[in-house]
C-alpha cells in the first residue's frame, strides 16, 4: 500500500488511499497485540483478513457476526475454526489467524454500498480477543487498483492504530474509486470520502467542512478531535446541499452526510447541517434518553456559530432561532407530555422538533443567565466539562455533566433551569429572555440585554 498526495491548492489535498499493491505480513511486537493485515479483493465483495498475535495469542476469539465468516484457519496448524456464538478457540501456539468476509452476506447497519465504493462497520472485519479488551490494535489496509480507503483511524509509520472504541461503537470505513479530499481546520485533520458523483467542487466541499470544524471544534478546546472522517453519500432526492447528518464514534470522530448530488457549490456555503453534526463532536456525549441536551446545544450552536463565522448575518441567526422555537412549541403543543419522557422517546414517537428546540430553548436561558449574573459564557463551561467528559468518551447521563458545571459555576444553574422544564409539558418560556435580549421582528439595539445579544453572536470568547 502506497499513498498518493496531489495538491489542488495551497490548502486542499486531494487522494489520500491506498492502491492495489500487496504488502508483507505484519506482526504483533507488543504481548498482546494485534496486527491486521485488511485486503478488500476485486469488486469489493470480499475481504482476507490476517490477524498477527505475535508471541501472545488469545486463548479465544470473538467476531461481530460469523455469518459473515469463511475459511477461518489457524497459522501454523492450519487448523480451522469453529465458530459458536460469534466466538471459536485457538489450538496451542497459535501465532496468526486467516480468514475471510463476505461482504454479500453482511447486514445493512455493517456494510453499504454506494456508487463509487462501500461502507464498512471495521469491526465487522476484525477478529478480537473474546475474554478481556482488545488492545495495542494495529492495520494495513490493501485495496485494488484505482481505489481508495478512508477511516477516521490515526494514522502510524506504516499503517493505522485502532481505538477500542471501534467495538464499542458504529462507525465507518470507506473504500471505492472516489478521490478522498484531505483538509485541516486548526489541529484536526479532516478526511473526506465523496461515496459517488458531486455537481459540487472538492473546493467547494473543502471550504464547507473546513469552516464548519473551525467554528464548531473550539468548543471543545484542546479535547477536540485530531482526525475526522466525513462520508459523503450523494442522493438526487434532494435539492438541499446536505439532507440529511449523523455522527459516529466508532473508531474515532466520523461524519456521515446526504449530500443532494447536483447542488451548485455555492449552496454548501453556510450550510447548517455540517455545523451542527461538527459541534457534536465538540460536545460531551450523553446517553440516547437525554437527547434534549446533545441535540438541543447543537441545535443552538449551528445558528449561533453560523452568526459568529459571519455565515449568517447577526438578525438572521436570531430569526432562525425564533423560527425553531415556534416549530418546537408546536411540537410541545401537539404531545402534551414531559420534556423528559419525549426525549427518552424521541425517535419512537419521531418527537424530534419539539426535543431539539427544547433543548436549544435551555441553552439560551443558561448562555444568558451565565452572562448576566455571572460573566462567563456557556462556550466555557463546555470546554470545562470536556475535560471530565471528553467528546467521544462514554456517553453518560446528561445530569453528571450538568452537575460539573454547576460546581464550575458555584451554583446549580444548570440542573435548576433544566429540572424545571424537563418535567413540564410546555415548551420552555423563552420569550421574557428574548424581549431582554432585543429579538422580536427585528434586533433592538437598545434593549437591556443587547450588549449581551452581541456578545452571543459575535467571535467566539477564548
Amino acid at each position: 500500500m502506497h499513498y498518493v498526495a496531489r495538491i489542488l491548492t495551497p490548502i486542499l489535498l486531494l487522494a489520500l488511499g491506498a492502491c492495489g499493491t500487496r504488502a508483507a505480513p505484519v506482526t504483533a511486537e507488543v504481548p498482546g497485540a494485534i496486527t491486521y493485515q485488511l485486503t478488500f479483493e476485486s469488486g469489493l465483495r470480499t475481504v482476507e483478513v490476517r490477524a498477527d498475535f505475535g508471541t501472545t495469542a488469545p486463548a479465544r476469539i470473538r467476531i461481530q457476526d460469523e455469518s459473515v465468516v469463511t475459511q477461518a484457519v489457524a497459522q501454523p496448524s492450519g487448523t480451522h475454526l469453529t465458530w459458536a456464538d460469534g466466538r471459536a478457540t485457538l489450538p496451542p501456539r497459535t501465532i496468526a489467524l486467516t480468514y475471510s468476509i463476505d461482504l454479500g452476506r453482511a447486514r445493512r447497519r455493517d456494510a453499504q454500498i454506494d456508487t463509487d465504493g462501500i461502507l464498512v462497520d471495521p469491526s465487522l472485519l476484525l477478529a478480537r480477543p473474546a475474554d478481556g479488551p482488545a488492545r495495542h490494535l494495529r492495520a494495513r489496509v490493501d485495496v485494488p487498483d484505482g481505489h481508495h480507503v478512508a477511516v477516521p483511524w490515526a494514522q502510524t509509520r506504516d499503517g493505522y492504530r485502532i481505538p477500542r472504541s471501534t467495538f464499542q461503537m458504529r462507525g465507518w470505513m470507506a473504500v471505492g474509486t472516489f478521490t478522498p479530499i484531505v483538509c485541516r481546520a486548526g489541529e484536526t485533520e479532516i478526511v473526506c470520502a465523496p461515496m459517488g458523483p458531486l455537481r459540487a467542487s472538492p473546493e467547494d466541499l473543502a471550504r464547507c467542512l473546513r469552516a464548519a470544524a473551525a467554528v464548531a471544534l473550539p468548543l471543545a478546546a484542546e479535547h477536540a478531535p485530531r482526525r475526522v472522517l466525513v462520508v459523503l453519500r450523494p442522493t438526487r432526492r434532494s435539492t438541499n446541499a446536505i439532507a440529511f447528518g449523523e455522527t459516529l464514534y466508532g473508531g474515532g470522530a466520523t461524519l456521515s452526510l446526504l449530500v443532494g448530488a447536483n447542488a451548485p457549490g455555492s449552496a454548501f456555503a453556510g450550510e447548517w447541517v455540517t455545523v451542527h453534526e461538527m459541534s457534536h463532536l465538540a460536545l460531551p456525549r450523553v446517553r440516547r434518553a437525554d437527547a434534549w441536551f446533545s441535540e438541543g446545544l447543537a441545535t443552538y450552536y449551528q445558528n449561533v456559530l453560523r452568526s459568529r463565522a459571519e455565515m449568517l448575518k447577526e438578525h438572521e441567526a436570531w430569526a432562525e432561532f425564533v423560527a425553531g422555537a415556534a416549530r418546537g412549541r408546536l411540537g410541545a403543543e401537539r404531545n402534551r407530555t414531559s420534556l423528559a419522557d419525549e426525549s427518552a422517546q424521541m425517535g419512537a414517537r419521531h418527537a424530534f422538533m419539539r426535543v431539539y428546540w427544547s433543548g436549544a430553548a435551555i441553552a439560551l436561558l443558561w448562555d444568558v443567565e451565565l452572562r448576566r449574573d455571572h460573566g462567563r459564557t456557556l462556550d466555557d463551561a463546555l470546554r470545562h466539562a470536556a475535560a471530565e467528559f471528553p467528546p467521544g468518551g462514554e456517553p453518560v447521563a446528561a445530569a453528571r455533566v450538568m452537575a460539573r458545571m454547576d460546581a464550575w459555576v458555584g451554583e446549580p444553574l444548570f440542573t435548576r433551569i433544566a429540572e424545571e422544564w424537563l418535567a413540564e409539558s410546555a415548551f420552555p418560556d423563552v420569550a421574557p429572555t428574548l424581549a431582554w435580549l432585543g429579538v422580536g421582528d427585528s434586533l433592538n439595539g437598545s434593549a437591556p440585554g443587547a450588549e449581551v445579544r452581541r456578545a452571543i453572536s459575535s467571535a467566539i470568547a477564548r
